[in-house]
């Protein structure tokens, strides 16, 4: 709740900021500069996290980021407020009575009103039910089914590597053999990284509302092969495509909201650009465990194996045997390898299932971004709004 709140406080000032300090000519570049910043420590912290719980525990991972986090402190000296003296002296003649202010409530709630604002967020409540998928399932997707040691082997030969600079780049295990879920969900961050502005220019050219379908579009490609296939070459694939995607659609995100508020409520319009997060994520988070657990979960599919093999339904309860420990005993039981056990259970289920569901609602969502953008396009040739 603290973390929470915290970031309540800080992110919404620096995209106030960001609002405040550019315009319609640059804000695509702006926004896109801001997405491959971000992606810096997006990249460079799952990695040293991996290192940490590998090396040293879970405790000291939070330890990190907390002294990281405190790096700020000399980085907001730096920090000059855009427009300050505009707000100081509107402060200044409310304070002498010379100008009304509303409550922030009742403005709030006016702002909501507008059509073309309730109806923006609403799109992307359903947009943030697809898109965080990434995070919250694809690593678990990575460790039940995905066989990365393949791809070290064919970068590095038959053992792996024992370069440690390699093994902390690439998120491999403590032996160098395999990729570990972080190594593969960093590929997101580290291209955005590289490329966030060959992206931003590239959608600079496009309406807001193009950009944002296109990359929804892409997503819901990526989504589609994750489910296609537990290939580790195709996952890679995946999550190239993903990224592209989202270097298209989230970016614009912030950036239309910013550039169709008004200008005396752009940071109250960036505060409501948070809502369809909160609302389309907290979704996601119940409803995406719950499909892994019932189509992707291989846990849940070696108990029922096991069960096949023999074994009585009181010996593979939760109680009796931990989450996590299934497959580990379904591989001592029958004797056969992890890789051939992988296959058949892989095979024997619709393990693809999951992301086809939360592809379906990319799919819905990128239909709506372009019938919204068709619309305001309609509605900008009777009124100045968008």
């Amino acid at each position: 709740m603290f973390l929470a709140a915290g970031t309540a406080v800080f992110k919404p000032g620096i995209q106030g900021t960001l609002i405040r300090s550019t315009n319609r000519r640059n804000s695509s570049m702006a926004w896109g500069i801001f997405y491959q910043t971000v992606n810096i420590g997006g990249w460079i912290g799952p990695l040293i996290a991996l290192y940490n719980r590998s090396h040293l525990g879970w405790t000291y991972v939070f330890y990190t980021n907390a002294a990281i986090i405190c790096l700020n402190f000399l980085l907001l000296l730096t920090y000059r407020e855009p427009g300050r003296a505009e707000r100081l002296a509107r402060q200044q003649r409310i304070r002498d009575g010379h100008e009304r202010q509303r409550p922030l409530v009742a403005e709030a709630l006016a702002e909501l009103k507008k059509p073309h604002l309730l109806l923006y967020l609403l799109i992307f409540v359903l947009w943030w039910m697809m898109f965080p998928m990434l995070w919250d399932v694809l690593p678990k997707y990575v460790e039940d089914w995905v066989n990365t040691a393949p791809m070290v082997q064919r970068l590095f030969g038959a053992e792996g590597t024992t370069n440690p600079v390699w093994k902390f780049l690439l998120g491999l295990d403590a032996n160098g053999q395999t990729i570990q879920p972080e190594g593969i969900v960093n590929i997101n961050a580290c291209m955005i990284m590289f490329t966030c502005f060959l992206f931003a220019h590239f959608g600079s050219k496009l309406r807001a509302t193009s950009s944002m379908c296109l990359g929804t579009v892409l997503i819901v490609i990526a989504l589609a092969l994750f489910g296609a296939s537990h290939s580790v070459g195709l996952a890679m694939l995946a999550m190239v495509i993903f990224s592209a995607g989202e270097m298209l659609a989230s970016p614009k995100f912030n950036e239309y909201i910013g550039n169709i508020a008004p200008l005396d409520k752009k940071a109250m319009w960036i505060g409501f650009s948070h809502a369809p997060i909160l609302l389309g994520w907290t979704i996601e988070g119940k409803l995406g465990p719950v499909l892994y657990d019932i189509f992707s979960s291989k846990d849940v599919f070696a108990r029922q194996l096991l069960v096949e093999r023999g074994l009585s339904p009181a010996q593979v309860t939760e109680q009796a045997l931990p989450i996590g420990e299934a497959f580990k005993k379904l591989v001592a039981v029958t004797g056969e390898s992890p890789e051939q056990l992988t296959q058949l259970l892989y095979n024997a289920h619709h393990v693809g299932m999951t992301w086809y569901i939360f592809a379906a609602i990319g799919v819905v969502s990128a239909v709506m971004i372009w019938l919204y953008g068709r619309w305001v396009q309609r509605l900008a040739r009777r009124t100045p709004v968008a």
